[in-house]
């Protein structure tokens, strides 16, 4: 059997049982829009975040498939966004009402699940299409291409952070719970949607599993595997991944989001917010990608470097709000540099040095 290729999406710190409303929604929803699909969609959760994976040809069949859809209906996408745009902007007050709650029942659960379904593949599309995706729309869209751009941008900004408030919502109200019953708190990361349901309806819970899933888990093929050896449950399900090769001795590079010349300062990386109260004035914040709850840090930040992102991404803009050097797309920054070792970054050339 042929092994299918996995490519490294993301890393976020994200609930196990969002990375399950996430698949779904990859599945089923994509399909409805362009006939093309994520067949799997893969989390790999640890001690502070997940690591997304897709497979290869999805990605390519979805680039291309998005790409037709945009040269035949381009106001189907325009109008899809506005409607996104207003969707998100409802979610807001929703989010704003339950945030007055200390509990959530079954039913509550269900709305949030399906509104979250709803909306998220549009938010891929506002990330993919003026950054990953940009030439692309360019070169084979070029009568539509600024408006695709700049309603996808638009879109993007305004629906910025409401997927992290989701997830920040239950994290909320099922620790209040988990102190009570003096359990860790962040075990909220690692309920799946099956757990949610049985605390949203009082039912006990199975926390042995969830403790087991607390030291690594990995979701594939829609089941969840308490382990942290993920590779071999690729090898298992027929996919193959191949890490990155880093070289810790070079300089690293990304993409210049802001520049404002060099900054020098001690490495702190931060992949969750339970790290917030560790980041100290004049810092250099290193992240997978920072969300809006990585804001208070941000702005104590001497500078921002990030693994991930293009020129709409969460770092990026809020970078050039706040006026900080600002590097993203450096792919490996947080994967070689260790927190309290000394850098420079050069914003201007879009490089961090180590510093002996």
């Amino acid at each position: 059997m042929n092994e299918a290729r996995l490519v490294h999406q993301l890393n976020r710190d994200f609930n196990l049982f969002i990375s399950q409303w996430w698949r779904e929604a990859f599945r089923d929803n994509f399909q409805k829009v362009m006939k093309a699909r994520y067949t799997d969609y893969i989390a790999v959760g640890n001690e502070w975040s997940a690591n997304y994976y897709a497979i290869e040809q999805d990605e390519e069949d979805i680039r291309q498939n998005s790409l037709q859809w945009l040269a035949d209906h381009p106001d189907e996408y325009i109008n899809g966004c506005n409607e996104f745009m207003r969707q998100g902007q409802e979610t807001r007050r929703i989010l704003k009402n339950f945030g007055h709650v200390n509990e959530l029942d079954y039913e509550s659960v269900k709305r949030l699940k399906t509104r979250y379904q709803l909306l998220f593949p549009w938010l891929r599309f506002s990330i993919r299409f003026p950054a990953t995706w940009k030439k692309d729309i360019e070169k084979q869209v070029p009568k539509h291409a600024k408006r695709v751009i700049d309603t996808a941008y638009e879109s993007r900004r305004s629906t910025d952070g409401i997927f992290e408030k989701i997830n920040a919502l239950f994290r909320t109200v099922f620790a209040k719970s988990l102190r009570e019953t003096h359990h860790p708190e962040h075990w909220t990361k690692y309920f799946t949607e099956e757990d949610v349901y049985r605390f949203a309806k009082n039912e006990s819970m199975d926390w042995p599993a969830i403790e087991a899933r607390s030291k690594g888990y990995v979701l594939c093929r829609g089941k969840v595997y308490a382990s942290s050896h993920y590779q071999s449950i690729f090898q298992e399900h027929g996919y193959a991944f191949q890490e990155t090769p880093v070289n810790a001795s070079e300089n690293i590079r990304g993409t210049i989001a802001f520049a404002d010349g060099k900054r020098t300062g001690i490495v702190r990386k931060l992949f969750a917010i339970e790290q917030l109260p560790s980041f100290q004035e004049g810092e250099i914040l290193v992240s997978p990608m920072t969300v809006p709850d990585f804001l208070p840090a941000m702005k104590k930040a001497a500078a921002i470097v990030t693994d991930e992102g293009g020129v709409t991404c969460h770092a990026a803009i809020v970078a050039r709000e706040l006026g900080k050097p600002c590097i993203i797309g450096t792919k490996i920054a947080s994967k070689i540099l260790e927190d309290g070792e000394r850098v420079e970054v050069d914003s201007a050339e879009g490089i961090i040095r180590r510093i002996a």
